[in-house]
């Protein structure tokens, strides 16, 4: 899928010529997705597929630092309801169970919602 975002560069990153080497673009977009790590409309980010475009740095006053405006190409997962997914048990206790399936860390799930589970000690 194809974002549109802004990265924040610090001017140290800045070549002797004021240009901004694109590894740094790309090394500042993958930090802010470490920071946001899912959103309701993308679901988890999971990786940069490609840098399709970095627009003209504006220099920002309050920071000093260099904002760009990036288009990206980003693999995502979306959960939605009804999906089926494969999960790894984390912990069980006598009314849920909690999974992991991917970037999700946490998938909690109800022991009501599993007619066939029972809790042995």
């Amino acid at each position: 899928m194809e974002i549109r975002g802004h990265v924040a560069i610090p001017t140290k990153s800045l070549d002797r010529n004021g240009a901004v080497p694109q590894s740094s673009v790309g090394t500042g977009l993958l930090k802010e997705l470490l920071l946001i790590k899912s959103t309701e409309e993308h679901g988890y980010f999971l990786a940069i597929t490609e840098l399709k475009s970095i627009g003209n740095g504006e220099f920002e006053d309050e920071s000093g630092d260099v904002l760009f405006s990036v288009a990206f190409h980003c693999r995502t997962i979306l959960p939605v309801n009804g999906e089926i997914m494969l999960g790894v048990v984390h912990k069980i206790h006598r009314r849920e169970v909690f999974l992991r399936c991917g970037p999700m860390k946490y998938i909690y799930l109800l022991a009501q919602k599993m007619p066939n589970f029972y809790y042995a000690q």
